[in-house]
């Protein structure tokens, strides 16, 4: 608990003086933010962050697959396998094999 604080509090003051940087990086802060997030199983953060990026930052197509699949990946951790399957199911059909797509929807499949 007190290493997630720590690394919470990171993000909170990297997040807080994000003006300046270029918006690479701040993408890429974000995407550190979900992951680290997800390690430390706060789905509900993460998935509505990923949602924020998606919404409010202009990415790349890659940037935007990547932030998709975390968006999934957190509602699969949420037990919500009905948007789950969805949101897998389309990064599946932009780019076969992407991570771990293919895998969550077959366990999703067996639930």
């Amino acid at each position: 608990v007190d290493s997630y604080r720590r690394i919470r509090n990171t993000f909170r003051y990297l997040i807080g003086n994000l003006e300046g940087f270029e918006d690479k990086e701040k993408i890429n802060i974000h995407y550190l933010k979900i992951e680290t997030l997800l390690m430390n199983e706060n789905y509900y953060e993460a998935r509505d962050l990923a949602e924020d990026v998606l919404t409010e930052v202009p990415l790349v197509k890659e940037e935007r697959l990547s932030f998709q699949y975390l968006r999934a990946e957190c509602y699969w951790r949420l037990q919500k396998y009905g948007v789950a399957k969805k949101l897998f199911a389309d990064i599946e059909s932009r780019n076969p094999g992407y991570r771990l797509t293919s895998q969550r929807l077959r366990s999703i499949e067996e639930n």
